[in-house]
């Protein structure tokens, strides 16, 4: 039996949808970028801008699911 390349990326996008257990889920991600750069500090911003280097909150955040980020817990 012959399997077409449609096959295979149907059934990757099905794998990545299921959790340890088995469960299907739907995965949502959404990082507003600039708010995460208006809170990085002076010196932050700076660090970023001279070598490049992101705060580890900030790569945190960014990793985060909906609900991880202390902003995200009082976000109406």
């Amino acid at each position: 039996m012959e399997v077409a390349a449609g096959g295979v990326v149907a059934a990757v996008q099905a794998y990545g949808r299921l959790n340890a257990q088995g469960q299907w889920i739907e995965r949502i991600e959404h990082v507003d970028l600039n708010r995460l750069f208006e809170r990085m500090t002076e010196a932050e911003m700076e660090d970023y801008a001279k070598q490049g280097n992101l705060p580890s909150w900030f790569k945190l955040a960014v990793s985060a699911t909906p609900g991880d980020c202390p902003d995200d817990r009082n976000a109406d």
